[in-house]
């Protein structure tokens, strides 16, 4: 998984991961990866589709034949942090979110265990 720069508001990151990388142009291409909660410490993220027959995307495990995986392409310089992997239960460590919140990219990361 990757965080970069989204490619619409610089000011804002989205996750993905990496489908195809051309090495000569410093590009590659991810399928975006997220969840609708605002909480990325515990909620488990899902790769993005777009469903062409109603015109809505959706984060989604459970695929049908006529989703099309939501992706971009990027340049080197839009990755804000090390590649990493998604925890057990499919969230975002808790060491990448720190990162993004140096980065001024997370505000307030908190997460209470009971």
């Amino acid at each position: 998984m990757l965080a970069v720069k989204n490619p619409s508001d610089s000011t804002r990151f989205v996750f993905g991961k990496i489908l195809d990388v051309d090495y000569l142009a410093d590009t590659f291409t991810l399928h975006y990866w997220g969840t609708t909660s605002k909480n990325l410490a515990r909620v488990p993220l899902a790769p993005e589709y777009f469903d062409p027959q109603d015109g809505k995307s959706l984060f989604t495990t459970r695929l049908l034949p006529h989703y099309v995986p939501a992706t971009s392409l990027f340049d080197m310089v839009d990755v804000l942090c090390p590649p990493f992997a998604l925890t057990v239960k499919k969230a975002v460590p808790h060491s990448v979110l720190s990162q993004l919140s140096a980065l001024g990219f997370v505000g307030v990361v908190l997460a209470f265990s009971p």
